[in-house]
């Protein structure tokens, strides 16, 4: 109970510094009369766009990061694109960093010729990063939405979720993207390519520095992909038991989604090939 009330105190105050009251609303956008499939960038959805693409041209689409990157993205022709990554909009990156942030917002602007809804935080508004060429191509449209941390009472959650002033700590791209997907309207969001199996490729190196192999649905055809340190945007080397906190936090958040779906009578089904979340229902495509 104590750490409820803290929990709900401190997010209150987080809302009032951080989040935009004034927010344009976008939940119950499309009235649940169509199904939506979150493209997540794991090795595991290449099998499933592979054998299940009429599924996945049939519905609603939403991607996420890089995945501008596969040969599918003019393909499939997303209807949202989600970025969170503090990487897209922070300055005086590392240089590797900034080089690849800044060719992914390039291919989105320049690969864009069918309506598609950009989602950002709206901390990353008004950003260098995101050229004013953006704003010129006339088939994207920008959405901004309080990322703003929320945690405490469910009830206090739920109040806080749906009127759009933050949501469960964004760890991971697609606890946003699960959040937009249900306040957007839609009753079946079905999740692809959501693996999350960063654990099974760590691997600490002779320097004690944390390393990871973070291969994507998109790397086939690319040379192997080789174990890289981990650093924060600024070059900082991560250490395992943080790494392990943030994936704690991760998994324990998909369950805080999974009641706020329900809440919003709202269903979320995995079709993933391969997948360790295990808050939502999973289906097999057949």
């Amino acid at each position: 109970m104590v750490k409820k009330i803290t929990q709900s105190f401190l997010s209150i105050i987080k809302i009032f510094l951080r989040s935009k009251f004034f927010t344009k609303s976008f939940f119950s956008e499309f009235n649940g009369e169509q199904e939506l499939v979150i493209l997540g960038n794991g090795p595991s959805l290449r099998k499933t766009i592979d054998l299940h693409l009429s599924f996945i041209s049939s519905k609603k689409k939403l991607c996420v990061n890089g995945f501008v990157d596969s040969i599918d993205y003019p393909e499939l022709k997303p209807d949202f694109y989600v970025l969170v990554d503090p990487a897209f909009w922070k300055k005086n990156l590392r240089p590797d960093l900034e080089n690849l942030i800044t060719g992914i917002i390039k291919k989105i602007i320049h690969l864009t010729n069918w309506d598609m809804v950009l989602y950002i935080p709206y901390e990353a508004k008004n950003n260098i990063l995101f050229s004013p060429e953006v704003f010129k191509n006339d088939f994207i449209k920008i959405r901004y939405f309080n990322k703003t941390s929320i945690s405490g009472f469910s009830w206090f959650e739920n109040f806080c979720f749906k009127k759009q002033l933050g949501i469960p700590r964004p760890q991971n791209v697609l606890v946003p993207s699960l959040m937009l997907s249900i306040n957007m309207g839609f009753k079946k969001i079905f999740l692809a390519g959501a693996d999350h199996t960063w654990h099974e490729n760590l691997a600490i190196d002779e320097k004690n520095n944390l390393c990871i192999k973070d291969p994507h649905f998109y790397d086939s055809g690319k040379e192997g992909v080789n174990y890289r340190p981990i650093l924060t945007t600024e070059g900082k080397s991560l250490r395992l038991h943080e790494q392990f906190n943030a994936l704690s936090i991760t998994f324990g958040n998909y369950f805080v989604i999974e009641k706020y779906a329900q809440y919003r009578n709202s269903q979320i089904i995995n079709i993933s090939e391969v997948s360790f979340i295990d808050a939502f229902e999973r289906l097999k495509l057949n």
